[in-house]
């Protein structure tokens, strides 16, 4: 019984297989997509081989042969068919896939670096987007998703007045920038706002939590990212950030260099040196003395 079945399995095998209609489909339905996508083209023959062609025309030299994956990323009409070794085609079908890139996707350029962010409130895949200029030729790599308000950052120092464009996938411009040098923040004298009463908060002892009042202060810049402040006598001075926004008696704490203090340290620095060096003057010329007096009690003795 078993040799019977086995013996019809073998016979009508190649049969089922003559009987067998050739067919070829693609992994993904046409429509409309936001992003590039890739295109398997599959036939339920394993030795058949499928091919295709976009021109819409299908002439010798515009049919290619199906060998990998088709990376579509503009507006494509795709047709295909498979064949076999007898020469046994399938129809030839057809697929319309359309791209619609988003518009919220920006572009910002500063010293170092290209920034590209995602404004739209859906993830957004920029897989083959470009960033390009005279100099620069970058495509972003595959599969590359940003989520809302997510940045994507390209290290590179744009030129000065250099025009940075960024196109979607279907090689249409999204956005564009022209690269400026920052101008360098300068402070202007007329714009520093003045306070007439300010406490003074974290200082040394000798001011601890004073009140200054009824008294204009001049700020003028000190360094690079602070002011100095400085009383009429010059005894001692405050350095407050640039960032600060003064306001009339607001608190504001500030490191203070107390130049009186610093002039008491010095003043007794010195005194202490200088006690030092008469304490060796003084021992030395004591030494001194003792030894004359030793040899003048020797000479004395060898006189008698």
């Amino acid at each position: 019984m078993k040799k019977t079945i086995l013996f019809l399995a073998f016979f009508f095998l190649p049969l089922w297989q003559v009987l067998a209609i050739l067919e070829v489909k693609t992994n993904l339905a046409p429509g409309n997509y936001n992003f590039p996508i890739e295109v398997y083209l599959m036939a339920n023959d394993k030795d058949a081989k499928i091919f295709y062609y976009t021109d819409g025309i299908g002439r010798m030299d515009t049919i290619l042969e199906y060998k990998k994956p088709l990376v579509l990323k503009e507006d494509t009409s795709l047709d295909f068919f498979a064949t076999t070794k007898d020469y046994e085609d399938t129809p030839i079908q057809s697929a319309k896939y359309t791209f619609t890139y988003s518009n919220k996707i920006t572009l910002s350029i500063e010293e170092k670096k290209i920034t590209v962010k995602n404004t739209d409130s859906d993830v957004q895949n920029i897989w083959y987007w470009k960033i390009e200029s005279d100099t620069i030729n970058y495509e972003i790599t595959p599969n590359t998703f940003l989520e809302k308000n997510q940045t994507f950052i390209l290290d590179y120092t744009p030129k000065e007045l250099e025009k940075i464009i960024l196109y979607s996938p279907d090689k249409k411009e999204k956005k564009s920038q022209v690269y400026k040098t920052p101008p360098k923040e300068e402070i202007e004298k007329d714009k520093i706002k003045v306070v007439e009463e300010v406490k003074i908060e974290n200082i040394s002892p000798t001011l601890l939590e004073e009140i200054i009042t009824e008294t204009w202060w001049e700020l003028s810049p000190f360094e690079e990212n602070w002011i100095s402040l400085e009383d009429e006598s010059a005894s001692w001075n405050i350095e407050i950030p640039k960032s600060t926004d003064f306001q009339l008696t607001e608190n504001i704490t500030a490191s203070i260099q107390d130049k009186k203090t610093n002039n008491w340290v010095f003043f007794f620095l010195s005194y202490l040196l200088w006690v030092a060096f008469m304490s060796i003057i003084s021992y030395n010329i004591y030494i001194s003395q003792r030894k004359n007096n030793s040899l003048k009690k020797i000479f004395h003795k060898i006189k008698k």
